[in-house]
């Protein structure tokens, strides 16, 4: 349990989550995600980029991720990268954390963000506390209205 009285998972929780979700490196994200997790309280944390589409090299792509918490409220993004990169250091592989507030990411889901598109397309849900369901019908429902279609190197809408 954490200072709020929430229930925290537990490592082999979360190493079992990654293996489930077929993620290279699996005790590293599962040691990276419950680190942030203690820290940072988060609503979701997304894996996406290559590790999330399966087109990674083993040794030389980082994990890519995405952490959704109500702590980065009024931060700049680059203090929010520098309150995460110490959570990645020394692992056997690099992680590229991004964190954001649930409003910035409904805001940036709505704003047709690529970067944001691209998580909700391909990323796996490592930890969720309830948001990505709300995350996930925002995607389908504007995927729906504008007739999103996802192309090799980003988005194009048909309506």
């Amino acid at each position: 349990m954490n200072s709020r009285g929430r229930c925290l998972p537990s490592r082999e929780e979360l190493l079992e989550r990654a293996r489930s979700l077929g993620l290279p490196y699996a005790e590293e994200v599962a040691d990276f995600c419950l680190a942030v997790i203690r820290a940072f309280e988060p609503w979701c944390i997304i894996i996406h980029g290559s590790v999330a589409r399966g087109d990674y090299v083993l040794g030389r792509s980082d994990v890519d991720v995405l952490v959704i918490s109500d702590h980065f409220e009024g931060m700049d993004v680059r203090d929010r990268v520098s309150e995460l990169l110490p959570y990645g250091a020394g692992r056997a592989v690099f992680f590229e954390a991004l964190g954001f507030t649930r409003e910035e990411a409904l805001r940036m889901l709505e704003d047709l963000s690529l970067l944001m598109l691209d998580v909700l397309y391909h990323g796996k849900v490592i930890y969720d506390r309830g948001f990505y369901g709300q995350l996930r019908a925002k995607f389908e429902e504007l995927v729906a209205e504008r007739g999103l279609v996802k192309i090799r190197k980003g988005w194009v809408a048909t309506r």
